[in-house]
């Protein structure tokens, strides 16, 4: 088994992490509008995002190198996956009021 360090490291990464599947749902449930609308420019842009936010994330993390690896990385990509999810919901929604 794991030593206790390693356990509990990963325990509070799990916990960071716990957002990831609900917003991977519904990150593809917006996804699929936009396809579903021919709308796919904005699923790019909300890559961009992704890979923007989460590569600032990691950067400040290292730089800072006061957290362990994992939280940073737990956290650089939650918030990645977070800005997408708001990027292609916004996208979505607006497709939707359009005429």
């Amino acid at each position: 088994g794991l030593t206790p360090e390693l356990a509990t490291l990963a325990g509070n990464g799990l916990k960071i992490a716990v957002l990831l599947p609900a917003v991977g749902v519904l990150q593809n449930r917006y996804v699929g509008v936009l396809v579903h609308r021919r709308r796919t420019r904005p699923i790019t842009e909300s890559m961009v995002a992704f890979l923007s936010i989460s590569i600032a994330g990691l950067i400040v993390g290292v730089r800072w190198g006061e957290v362990p690896g994992v939280y940073v990385a737990y956290a650089a990509f939650t918030a990645g996956h977070l800005a997408q999810l708001y990027w292609v919901r916004r996208a979505a929604h607006r497709t939707a009021a359009a005429p």
